[in-house]
């Protein structure tokens, strides 16, 4: 049972890990009117600005590195250009006297002035542009704060506890597993119980941790039920009743026990992990429930027994002579008027685990999971008025330890939260 329940556990954080993986799409526009997409999976706040750092930022500061790496170089060969044009000029003070070499000087002069003057022009789009360029990075920068706020926000929003308190509705159906309530040579039969709750649960108790307490009213129905095949077994010392020593053989036949059980209880239980409304989360609930029963529980009993008594002495086997105390195929539930205590009072210990499951069109959260209850106190007892011909091996079938069974219920519920 232990290794069955862990498989379940595993299944269900499987899938609620897998359903905070699946790839997310954000869309933007650039400046220039483009539209730009940008894949990633889920993960932090951090990763997801990264994502988009990448694919804008990174590739708009290689441009700007580009640019000044221009202007940087334009400036140089302007400032080369303007060394030349002084150094034209004093040579032009010094050649005053020369014609051929004056117009030499003034040529040259005139296309270093031209060459100055397309740097210039150059160099001043290259700034512009590359002031064009920073700014777009500035705004980048403003845009990127300004979604990194947001989104962590957001995630602090949905990672952080939940903080409205809930109600909610389940109901489940199980097994019965009776355990050490009936003991051989009785056969357990697996019958079905089910369960109905509503309850209110509280916001979280503490900010950095998912656990609130929860507590409602619930309803639960309990089938039992065994059987013993048909058998035969002797008792030395049997006194007829005409009291003379003889061996009493028993046969039993077709024995079957059921008994129904009704609760009406307050479930108790602190609850670790939240609904949330947008993605999918586990939990699991650990209380116990005092129960009240409710209406007149009765076992319902069947089968005959036969008592043959044999005579050593004479070596003769009697049967079916009621006058000594032999019967043959009696009621035995009839004979021996079976009574059934149940404790009013019990106390029952609850473990639950499954996810939260949210629904996209209303606001309202599907819980599925696995949750197993156990009597802590007994459920009650039976025993037989004693008529002077009952066997130790004739016991009742269900309720031989008090109750002791185990009840794995699949439940199914629905969580509003209040805010």
């Amino acid at each position: 049972m232990k290794k069955i329940f862990l498989v379940l556990f595993s299944l269900t954080l499987v899938t609620s890990t897998w359903a905070q993986t699946q790839r997310s799409t954000l869309r933007g526009k650039t400046k220039d009117g483009k539209t730009l997409t940008v894949q990633y999976y889920q993960g932090t706040v951090e990763d997801r600005i990264e994502s988009v750092k990448y694919q804008l930022v990174d590739e708009l500061q290689d441009e700007i590195k580009s640019l000044q790496a221009n202007v940087k170089d334009l400036q140089n060969r302007l400032d080369a250009a303007n060394k030349q044009v002084k150094q034209l000029n004093l040579q032009k003070e010094q050649s005053s006297n020369n014609q051929n070499d004056l117009a030499t000087l003034n040529q040259q002069l005139a296309e270093k002035t031209e060459e100055i003057t397309q740097l210039s022009n150059q160099l001043d789009s290259m700034v512009n542009e590359l002031n064009q360029a920073q700014d777009e990075n500035n705004r980048l920068q403003v845009q990127l704060d300004s979604i990194r706020y947001v989104l962590t926000v957001k995630s602090q929003k949905k990672e952080s506890p939940q903080k409205s308190p809930i109600i909610g509705i389940e109901a489940g159906v199980g097994a019965i597993l009776l355990g050490t309530s009936v003991n051989d040579p009785w056969v357990k039969d697996i019958t079905l119980g089910e369960q109905a709750a509503i309850y209110f649960g509280t916001a979280c108790l503490s900010e950095s941790f998912p656990v609130s307490v929860e507590a409602g009213v619930g309803f639960q129905r309990i089938s039992m039920a065994a059987h013993r095949n048909p058998c035969e077994t002797t008792h030395d010392g049997f006194i007829d009743n005409d009291h003379d020593h003889c061996q009493a053989i028993y046969t039993f036949d077709n024995f079957t026990e059921s008994l129904s059980l009704n609760y009406i209880g307050i479930p108790i239980r602190l609850c670790f992990g939240q609904p949330i409304k947008d993605r999918v989360s586990v939990y699991a609930k650990l209380g116990a429930t005092p129960s009240i029963n409710i209406g007149t529980p009765t076992l319902v009993g069947d089968g005959t027994y036969s008592l043959k008594g044999h005579y050593p002495g004479w070596n003769v086997t009697l049967e079916d002579i009621e006058e000594l105390g032999f019967v043959s195929h009696h009621d035995f539930y009839e004979d021996n008027k079976v009574e059934t205590e149940i404790k009013k009072f019990n106390l029952w210990g609850n473990l639950a685990v499954g996810a939260y499951m949210p629904l996209k069109v209303v606001p309202i959260v599907l819980n599925v999971g696995f949750k197993l209850d156990v009597p802590i106190m007994q459920i009650g007892s039976t025993s037989f008025i004693d008529n002077g011909i009952q066997l130790p091996e004739r016991h009742t079938g269900l309720l031989q330890n008090g109750g002791r069974v185990w009840i794995p219920t699949f439940e199914i519920g629905f969580v509003y939260t209040l805010k």
